[in-house]
This record gives structure tokens, C-alpha cells and sequence, in this order.
């Protein structure tokens, strides 16, 4: 019988503490979804599905010019960032050495940065050099939208049709070679 009793009263710790674990990552799950691009790619969404279409889109971009859907060259490169994601800031660096080896220059790449602010400031700048860059404000209609984007970063190629041909977390995973 005190076997029993044992037996019963570590099941019940057991599940006292499985229980305490359980609640605290719920709670650290809810802390990540209430910051926008916040969770790391591949915990709030999916990538565009390559053979998907984007939709109609008219845009201003940093520099004043309008960029649509009809814009996109065929083996057009467009990345999308959000200043408050981690992998986004590490993924910069990486998307920007590609546009800037990018066959047609930075005409044929588009940098989506969705969000405002100091690090918007600063991803926008490291940007700007090597692609057309467009910044939205967070969830508004817009490029992302119009992609399917819905985590954060993620690299597109388009093709003339626009549909999306290729799609990943990172620039540096484009298939070889690239038009």
C-alpha cells in the first residue's frame, strides 16, 4: 500500500509540473504573436507556393517611384523584411549581396520592409543602394499582401507573368544559375 501512495503522489507532481510548463510557454507563445514579426519564420506562417500568382499592386517606393505588379521583369528578386524580426536584420546582409550581384542591377530587385522606425530607417539604408525599396506599414495592403507574405524574411523570384517562381527565408538559397 505505501507503494501505491507513492506511485499516485509522483504521478500528480508530475502532472503539477507538466501542467506549470504547459502554461508558460502558452504565455511566452502569446508574448511572441503580440510583437509584430516577432516569431521566428515557419511559427506564424508560410512561405508564397512557388507557381502561385501575385496579385494587382501599385506601390511608391523610397524614391518616389511607382512600382505595380505589371513592373516585374521576368527573374525579378523581391525580399521582405520586418525591423522587429531578428532573422530579418541577420537576412539583410545576406539579400543585399545577392541583389548586388543580381543580373539587371537593382532594377530587377524589389526590398519590401514592412515597418517603420529607427531599424526600418536602417534596413531601408542598407537597401537602397542595391534594390527598388518599399516601405509598409506593418499589415497594411500592400506588396506583402499581394505576395502571400505572411512571415518574415522571405526572398521571391518572379517571373514576367508573375508568377512566383522560387521562395525561401534566405537570398542566399536562389537556385543557380539566376536570370
Amino acid at each position: 500500500m505505501p507503494y501505491l501512495v507513492a506511485a499516485v503522489l509522483a504521478l500528480g507532481v508530475l502532472g503539477l509540473l507538466n501542467l506549470l510548463l504547459t502554461v508558460g510557454v502558452v504565455r511566452r507563445l502569446r508574448q511572441l504573436a503580440a510583437a509584430p514579426g516577432a516569431l521566428p519564420p515557419g511559427l506564424h506562417g508560410a512561405m508564397p507556393p512557388v507557381g502561385s500568382t501575385v496579385a494587382d499592386f501599385s506601390t511608391t517606393t523610397v524614391d518616389g517611384m511607382t512600382v505595380s505588379r505589371h513592373d516585374l521583369d521576368d527573374g525579378t528578386l523581391v525580399g521582405f523584411f520586418s525591423p522587429g524580426c531578428d532573422p530579418c536584420v541577420a537576412a539583410v546582409p545576406t539579400f543585399a549581396t545577392a541583389a548586388r550581384t543580381f543580373p539587371g542591377g537593382a532594377s530587377r530587385v524589389i526590398a519590401v520592409v514592412a515597418g517603420t522606425g529607427e531599424a526600418g530607417a536602417a534596413m531601408v539604408g542598407e537597401l537602397t543602394p542595391v534594390a527598388r525599396v518599399v516601405v509598409e506599414p506593418p499589415g497594411a495592403p500592400g506588396m506583402a499582401s499581394a505576395f502571400g507574405v505572411t512571415t518574415f524574411p522571405t526572398a521571391t523570384l518572379v517571373d514576367a507573368d508573375g508568377r512566383i517562381r522560387w521562395s525561401g527565408p534566405d537570398a542566399a538559397a536562389l537556385p543557380v544559375p539566376v536570370p
